[in-house]
């Protein structure tokens, strides 16, 4: 219970194990209920903890491991992954490829940011921020000022213009 969080009490966790087919990887509310990403390109949704997840992807679209997922809201989503790898939803349960993907076989994504149904920013394991304002259509480069990190690790926004990067 959030209660439990705030007021410093000792919160009760239930451990979902039901439906996994691969490891999951990470996973992002949309409300009460969680995208998960995972291993072999899977893909899950949790509308209900003690029931498990549902596998909505299971390795059709894609074999790469699954790095992070970010959900506008329950039903657009957008999951990246290695090799360049950008998965999207706009109905929550049927998911496709990017029209293109912003680098190549060999470069990973290792996190992927919303901002909405159609402009999307991922961090790359090239040091560089990618950029899409047409749901994947184009992709736009953005290299971090000063020494450029080797690899970008997360990207995160606080308002609409102002945003947050960490790489290594």
């Amino acid at each position: 219970a959030k209660a439990d969080l705030i007021g410093g009490g000792d919160p009760l966790f239930v451990k979902v194990t039901t439906g996994f087919v691969y490891k999951p990887l990470y996973g992002c509310s949309a409300g009460r209920k969680a995208f998960i990403v995972g291993m072999w390109g899977y893909i899950y949704f949790c509308e209900n903890a003690a029931a498990g997840v549902t596998v909505l992807e299971a390795s059709s679209i894609t074999t790469s491991n699954l790095n992070h997922v970010y959900a506008f809201d329950e039903n657009n989503a957008v999951a990246v992954g290695n090799s360049g790898v950008v998965l999207y939803t706009t109905n929550q349960t049927s998911w496709s490829m990017a029209p293109t993907v912003p680098v190549g076989i060999g470069v990973n994504l290792n996190c992927v940011y919303m901002k909405s149904k159609t402009e999307w920013i991922v961090a790359a394991s090239d040091g560089k921020l990618y950029y899409t304002i047409n749901s994947g259509t184009t992709w736009f480069s953005k290299t971090m000022p000063g020494t450029a990190p080797s690899t970008m690790m997360h990207v995160a926004f606080s308002t609409n213009s102002v945003g947050f990067a960490a790489g290594t």
